[in-house]
């Protein structure tokens, strides 16, 4: 083989794999510029119980949690049910479980989170009677929605379906 023509493949190579790392760089630049500004959250709903020395109540928790890097402020959070948005209305002013209820707008910095508390039993009964009055469905994938102050609306989709807080004793 020439030597001219060893050279001139040996720079090609050379010259591709430049280009393909600095195409890399590029993406990890662009990648790393954009992080800042995107807003990246989880939300999940499971059952618990607040307790305290003279207080016990179940209830449903809804948790947000700011996993990026920029902060957040959390306008509200709701339920979505098919088309259906549920609007959490805020706990009754005056019963223990207020002092633990959130006041929106909620500004999240990273790694912070809120948790939205609903009471056991009055939810199972307003989701059951929305379910009897045929307003959604008991099949139907239950969704929580995050609304931020930039207007932003995330939705995370549950592993719970509407039978899940269906009151079937009723």
């Amino acid at each position: 083989m020439d030597s001219t023509l060893f050279w001139t493949i040996f720079g090609a190579i050379g010259s591709s794999l430049g280009a393909l790392i600095g195409a890399v760089a590029l993406i990890i630049a662009l990648k790393a510029y954009m992080q800042p500004i995107r807003i990246s959250m989880s939300a999940k709903i499971q059952r618990g119980s607040i307790v305290n020395q003279i207080y016990f109540e179940d209830v449903y928790s809804i948790d947000v949690v700011n996993k990026g890097i920029r902060p957040v402020t959390v306008k509200n959070v709701s339920l979505q049910v098919a088309d259906k948005t549920l609007f959490l209305d805020t706990i009754w002013q005056g019963r223990t479980l207020s002092a633990f209820e959130p006041k929106f707008p909620v500004r999240l910095d990273q790694g912070n989170s809120v948790t939205v508390y609903l009471p056991y039993d009055k939810f199972r009964i307003d989701i059951t009677n929305l379910v009897i009055n045929e307003r959604i469905n008991e099949q139907d994938r239950i969704y929580i929605v995050i609304r931020t102050a930039d207007d932003t609306t995330l939705k995370f989709k549950t592993k719970e379906k509407v039978s899940t807080f269906v009151n079937h004793t009723k």
